[in-house]
């Protein structure tokens, strides 16, 4: 599974993005996870999405450049929280991603080098829809 981190200024997202995976796969399957902060959605098959809440103690594991940790600053000068999605499915992950980014203010680090404002990273999948960013800065 490859994942994508969603950073924001608010602690208690899990149900809005709970509402909005329903929004775009009403058939999915939403599970919470026992003993973790987050839940599970089974959408077909053997594809599935695992959302979990972070917090905000991540920051010096993950590798943010200064630029990245100057943007996270600037649109979350009160602190910021770290919600990780794991995904199978390239298309899934994208549905999830535009219907999240148009009801939040969240910054997007995809894992292969793109960390982008969710309205700017929504507007490069419009642009190009058929974007597969696991291909963009391929991982050592």
């Amino acid at each position: 599974m490859e994942s994508i981190l969603l950073i924001a200024e608010k602690a208690a997202l899990l149900p809005a993005f709970k509402e909005s995976i329903q929004k775009v796969f009403p058939c999915g399957v939403i599970t919470d996870q026992p003993g973790l902060t987050g839940f599970a959605v089974q959408i077909k098959g053997a594809n599935r999405l695992y959302v979990d809440y972070y917090g905000t103690s991540l920051s010096v594991i993950l590798g943010w450049t200064e630029d990245e940790l100057a943007l996270i600053a600037h649109h979350f000068p009160a602190g910021f929280h770290l919600y990780n999605i794991h995904y199978r499915s390239l298309e899934t992950i994208k549905k999830v991603i535009i219907e999240v980014a148009a009801s939040q203010k969240i910054l997007i680090d995809n894992d292969f080098g793109t960390f982008l404002t969710a309205n700017s990273f929504v507007s490069m999948l419009m642009r190009n829809p058929h974007w597969d960013w696991r291909n963009d800065n391929p991982r050592v």
